[in-house]
């Protein structure tokens, strides 16, 4: 549904503001979860697709990492944590001049997302 959204959307979209690079970044879901610019810029909603891919990168180490529920909990607290540090910090560093599209990506990218599915793994080990 992802690209049937890419081969559509942009039919109701400024022309302007598609690039070679947006469309490659979106189609192989780097430029879309990586740049504040482009998260939602193809296809609305694109950058949860995104976050998605990026975490099955990670899923073979999880595996061999976090073997119980007393590991997946000690997981989600690091990653709380991780989380709401790189949050604070990025939040003070004006990397883009537009405030409110800086915030829509520190909300949206996979580091802000990555509790969510530390919480997933939890629920794995309790059913």
């Amino acid at each position: 549904m992802f690209y049937i959204g890419l081969l559509f959307y942009p039919f109701f979209m400024n022309l302007k503001d598609i690039s070679i690079g947006n469309i490659f970044g979106t189609l192989s879901f780097i430029g879309n979860g990586f740049s504040p610019y482009w998260i939602n810029s193809l296809v609305p909603g694109g950058w949860s697709i995104t976050v998605e891919m990026t975490f099955y990168l990670f899923v073979p180490l999880l595996f061999r990492l976090i073997k119980d529920l007393k590991k997946s909990v000690l997981f989600l607290g690091a990653s709380f944590i991780i989380c709401m540090e790189i949050k604070v910090v990025l939040s003070r560093i004006h990397v883009i001049n537009d405030p409110f599209t800086w915030k829509i990506y520190l909300y949206s990218w996979f580091p802000n997302q990555f509790p969510i599915f530390a919480l997933g793994i939890i629920l794995f080990f309790l059913i």
